[in-house]
């Protein structure tokens, strides 16, 4: 694709004429293990910003999961025996389906933002419970945002650079709108 067909491509996505998709798995892959200094000598730009956010997300999600696991132990006790498995398993089945295309983003937030509402709120019988709860779902949080800022990023990028577009293009998907 000429600069100018790829000019002309990125007026028909912004149109709503083509529908440009990103790879999750690809994107995350680019951000977390790709150097600046490669992105920089492939496309002539640093995505400084956008490396560093998906890092939080990437070394975040582990360390609020850890988090949430020792808040279990002092807020429930005994029963953290029972908590911690299932904390654990429900965030690696919740990590591994965050990088299916469909995986979106907003039920998670709601449910951050309300476990941290209902922290501030003092409405649990502990505080120690509230902090476990949202501690825990900001692993999920992030676990999900890993994905989705990575292809929101990716998508960016090759949407305002011609030479990102072709360089990370085995990673796009391409596709003409249902309707259109």
């Amino acid at each position: 694709m000429t600069e100018n067909e790829y000019k002309q491509f990125v007026d028909e996505v912004y149109k709503g004429n083509v529908l440009l998709g990103v790879d999750r798995a690809f994107a995350r892959q680019l951000f977390t293990g790709v150097s600046i200094k490669t992105i920089e000598e492939k496309t002539g730009e640093t995505p400084y910003l956008e490396k560093a956010i998906v890092a939080v997300a990437f070394l975040g999600g582990p360390l609020a999961l850890l988090a949430s696991l020792i808040l279990a132990i002092f807020a429930l006790k005994w029963w953290a025996v029972l908590a911690v498995p299932i904390c654990v398993t429900v965030w690696l089945v919740y990590h591994g389906m965050s990088c299916r295309g469909d995986a979106g983003i907003l039920f998670v937030s709601f449910l951050l933002l309300g476990s941290i509402v209902l922290y501030f709120s003092s409405l649990l019988p502990n505080n120690g419970l509230g902090l476990l709860v949202s501690c825990f779902l900001l692993s999920l949080w992030l676990s999900r945002f890993l994905y989705w800022g990575s292809t929101f990023f990716l998508r960016a990028f090759v949407l305002r650079s011609y030479n990102a577009f072709v360089t990370f293009g085995e990673g796009l998907r391409i596709a003409k709108p249902h309707n259109g």
